[in-house]
């Protein structure tokens, strides 16, 4: 009797310690698909942003990005068009 007493009692604490164990990997899933999606939001809504500006902008005004002296000027190529300033894209790849 003692001796399935003592089975029931560590089948019981191997289960216990399985679904703990199962639990803490789901968690673990859980929290780096939550950080992978947050961070894919995140540049997917910031290039949304930089084309809605670039779009917005009239007079073919530069849009600045980056920080302080190291940033860059964008301008949107199709409005230089629309301006009838010439310009060549050889090089970059065109997007329809």
């Amino acid at each position: 009797m003692k001796k399935k007493y003592l089975w029931q009692i560590i089948l019981f604490i191997l289960t216990i310690f399985f679904i703990a164990y199962w639990s803490y990997g789901q968690f673990k899933q859980w929290k780096s698909d939550l950080i992978l999606s947050t961070f894919q939001k995140g540049y997917f809504n910031a290039i949304n942003d930089l084309v809605k500006e670039a779009k917005a902008k009239e007079n073919c005004m530069p849009i600045f990005l980056g920080p302080g002296e190291g940033g860059v000027q964008l301008i949107n190529t199709v409005c230089l068009k629309n301006a009838g300033i010439e310009i060549e894209l050889n090089e970059l790849p065109k997007h329809d």
